[in-house]
């Protein structure tokens, strides 16, 4: 059963990379996720720029670096990233 929800999971969230597709705010919600349950996460130091942009997306005058961020994310939920593995980028 636990397989199962597991693939209902990526289902739901390849669904949502489809719907994603139509803004950046909608693509970094998706992302978020992984982001929030720690399957994605971040070095202590060399992303400075990145975590500026994301922490103040909206905000901020620039965004490409959350843009690459959620792109790589979406990505990789594409080819079935797993929520138990941790990823470093």
């Amino acid at each position: 059963m636990r397989h199962n929800s597991r693939r209902t999971t990526l289902s739901s969230d390849r669904a949502g990379c489809q719907a994603a597709r139509e803004d950046k705010r909608a693509r970094l919600r998706v992302a978020a996720r992984y982001i929030k349950n720690g399957t994605v996460k971040f070095p202590r130091k060399e992303c400075e720029q990145l975590l500026t942009q994301l922490l103040g997306f909206g905000v901020e005058k620039h965004d490409d670096a959350v843009d690459a961020l959620v792109y790589l994310i979406l990505g990789l939920i594409g080819e079935g990233i797993s929520p138990h593995e941790i990823h470093y980028v």
